[in-house]
Order: structure tokens, then sequence, then C-alpha cells
């Protein structure tokens, strides 16, 4: 069950960004060709997205919240290369199947109850090594 909401803001290299005099930001290129920050926005949440979710059938195992968080790091680093660090932060949130009892209806776990322990905010910054 998937239970929670992620915050991601990320940085890009300075080497990556090209000032201009008069410009309201400054551009963004890799190897020399422009790079359109919507491009950017789009690759960087697809590929946090698909290390969240994985696969459409059977999705992605996870041991933890810190394991999913490095792993969607990893993977916006990997498809934006002006990127130079991602941070995320995710509650640590549970939920555990309810045992109930109704006359006449059978219940296999696919009934879940929040639970207030353990809890907390997950964080985690993932850097591109130089």
């Amino acid at each position: 069950m998937v239970a929670t909401a992620v915050s991601a803001t990320w940085r890009f290299t300075q080497r990556h960004l090209r000032f201009a005099t008069g410009a309201p930001f400054p551009a963004l290129e890799h190897d020399g060709d422009a790079v359109d920050y919507d491009d950017a926005y789009d690759a960087i949440v697809r590929a946090m997205a698909g290390a969240f979710y994985g696969p459409p059938r059977g999705g992605v195992y996870s041991p933890g919240v810190q394991a999913t968080l490095y792993d969607m790091g990893t993977a916006a680093l990997a498809a934006c290369a002006p990127l130079a660090h991602v941070e995320l932060s995710m509650p640590n949130l549970h939920f555990i199947p309810a045992k109930a009892q109704t006359e006449g209806v059978q219940f296999e776990d696919d009934v879940y109850v929040p639970v207030s322990e353990p809890h907390g905010l997950i964080e985690a910054c993932v850097r591109r090594g130089e």
C-alpha cells in the first residue's frame, strides 16, 4: 500500500549554467547544447516516478523509505546530466492489515488501518560525484 507524499528539490551544476546580461534566468547547457528547463523537469520527474513505482506489472521492491529515496535521486541524476544534486523528503507512514470479522464476508488482508508508530520524516540528498 502506498500512502505518502514526496517533496523534491534539485540544483544544476554551475558549469552547466550560462549567464547572459539581461536574461531573466541562466541558460542551461550540456556538452555545448542548450537544455530546455521544461524538458529537464519532465525527465527528472519521470525518472523519479519510475524509480518510485517501477513497472506497471509488479512495481518495484523497496526494503525501506531510505532505499526508495536513494533510488529516486540516482535515477534523477542519471536522467539529467546537468543536475548537481537532488534533495528528497518523504513521511514514513505505516499501515497494518485489519483482521475484520464480518458475517458472510471474508477479508484477506485487503483492509488496512493507519498506525501512528513508527513515524517520521525521512530525508536524503543524493549528489553527483565529480
